[in-house]
């Protein structure tokens, strides 16, 4: 993961919020967790990812009441009944769909599929800070690595196939 680009805005007391993604599925759970890490001077509070929209479904995620520096939380995605009940957590699902139809209409196969990505939160004084981000969803590894794995009955070996990339954390304007 490349260094985040910081707003000279923010200050060292200010909360800094990364995101990392948690895909380890060597237990056989398909769930994609997110981990958000404070690595700034202070506390943030109400940390929100906003949801994901994309045409073939949607992503929610529950609202974190506060990350003491230097700490984390992990959260999971809800993609309610977008997809199966085993795969209500796994945003990889509606990211493969999305990509399959992207694909469909231009006669490409891209090796890639990126969206942007929000999380928001305050400081304790009410400062507004915003980490944006690119989840990156590498659909061609994905497949082969899944299909890989059932054929050989190596259902319990990862496969990493979302990339967290272009972190920018910045005051939001008020």
């Amino acid at each position: 993961m490349a260094a985040p680009q910081e707003s000279p805005a923010l200050t060292a007391a200010d909360p800094r919020i990364y995101v990392e993604i948690n895909e380890d599925n060597s237990s056989g759970d398909t769930s994609t967790l997110f981990v958000l890490r404070n690595h700034g001077g202070d506390v943030a509070h109400s940390v929100t990812v906003e949801p994901l929209q994309l045409l073939s479904g949607s992503a929610s995620f529950p609202i974190v009441d506060h990350i003491a520096a230097h700490e984390n939380r992990e959260v999971l995605p809800d993609l309610g009944n977008e997809v199966g009940i085993f795969q209500r957590d796994d945003i990889r699902q509606i990211m493969l769909r999305e990509w399959d139809q992207a694909g469909r209409g231009s006669g490409t196969v891209e090796p890639e599929f990126s969206r942007k990505m929000r999380v928001t939160y305050t400081t304790y004084s009410k400062k507004q800070i915003e980490t944006t981000f690119d989840l990156v969803f590498l659909p061609i590894k994905f497949i082969v690595r899944k299909n890989h794995n059932e054929l050989h009955g190596d259902r319990k070996k990862p496969y990493y196939t979302l990339e967290i990339r272009n972190i920018e954390i910045t005051p939001v304007s008020q």
